[in-house]
This record gives C-alpha cells, sequence and structure tokens, in this order.
C-alpha cells in the first residue's frame, strides 16, 4: 500500500501539548526579560560558570522581582558569557545563545512529537544531537571557541531531539505511540 502523506499526522496527545506549553512559556520569560530593565542597564561578563553566580551583584540591582529571578536562574543554569549571549533591548539575555536556542528547539521538537504518528527515529536523533556534542566538547578540551550562529544552530537541532524523545516516552507511557507506521 502507497502511504497518504498526511496518514502520518494525526490528534495531538495532551502530554506533548503540555511540554510544548511548557517550553513556550520558559522561552518567552527568557526572550522578555531584557526588557524588563531600561536599555543597556544590565551587565554580565566573560567568566561565568554554569551553577556559579558571578553575577549576582548585577542581578541584585535589577528593578523588577521578576528579571531578577529570570537573570537568577539564568545565572544558575548557564555560564551566561557575554560573547555567547544574545542581547535584545541592549540588554543580554539571562541564558547563552545556545541555551534559548534549545528552549525553541523543544518548543517545535515537542509540537512535531505531538503531531507526527511516525515512530521515532534514533539515527536521526543522533545525527541532529551529535554537533552539539562535538561543539561543546571541543570547545570544553581545545582552543576551538564556536560564534553564535553555530552555537545557536546546533542547541536547535538538540532540544529539538529532547522534546522528540520526551515526547515519544510520553507517548509510550501513554499507550499512543504508534506501533508500526500508518500504511495507508
Amino acid at each position: 500500500m502507497i502511504n497518504k502523506p498526511w496518514s502520518y499526522f494525526r490528534k495531538p496527545p495532551v502530554g506533548g501539548l503540555i511540554l510544548a506549553a511548557i517550553m513556550l512559556f520558559i522561552s518567552l520569560i527568557v526572550i522578555t526579560a531584557p526588557f524588563l530593565e531600561d536599555p543597556g542597564s544590565i551587565k554580565m561578563s566573560n567568566d561565568g560558570k554554569v551553577g556559579g553566580h558571578e553575577h549576582e551583584d548585577h542581578i541584585a540591582e535589577m528593578r523588577l522581582p521578576l528579571a531578577r529571578s529570570v537573570y537568577r536562574l539564568g545565572d544558575v543554569y548557564c555560564h551566561q558569557i557575554e560573547d555567547r549571549t544574545l542581547f535584545l533591548n541592549g540588554n543580554p539575555m539571562p541564558v547563552c545563545s545556545r541555551d534559548i536556542a534549545l528552549f525553541l528547539g523543544m518548543v517545535l521538537g515537542s509540537v512535531f512529537a505531538a503531531v507526527y504518528r511516525g515512530r521515532f527515529n534514533g539515527l536521526l536523533a543522533l545525527a541532529l544531537i551529535a554537533p552539539m556534542v562535538l561543539d561543546g566538547t571541543m570547545q570544553m578540551l581545545t582552543l576551538y571557541e564556536s560564534i553564535n550562529i553555530v552555537r545557536i544552530l546546533t542547541g536547535f537541532a538538540a532540544g529539538f531531539v529532547i522534546a522528540w524523545t520526551l515526547n515519544c516516552g510520553i507517548m509510550f507511557v501513554s499507550g499512543d505511540y504508534p506501533a508500526s507506521p500508518p500504511s495507508e
């Protein structure tokens, strides 16, 4: 039988859409945070570490509690190295360019996994996540320093795969995972 292109899409399961909504909410808060303070008023440095609190002095000076909260979470979750961060409103984002791309990739990956009926493809997932692992490992072990566009592309692809994998797990547990691709 010939597969109809539309037969690979289905009514989305609720779990996948919930994950997409959560990641969209997180992404919007992170993107909005630089606009909560005056243009150019948020300062970071190039000496950040994941899990560190190097920017606490600057974060404590922020006017709005929401901005302080988002940037504090970013300071724990991300290195917040200024050279690796995108700027909006003249301010650095609370997380680096790879992390915001990872969040946005998870939004799209969640939506894709929620509506696509085909089975999970491990080789494709590996091919999409490998560039981020390679890029990050090379930066950690050598003098190589990637540029923001590389961080954005590798983060987006990895976020897509992470969400796709999580959604397939949600569908498997809920009994909604397809036993095989549609054949009509």
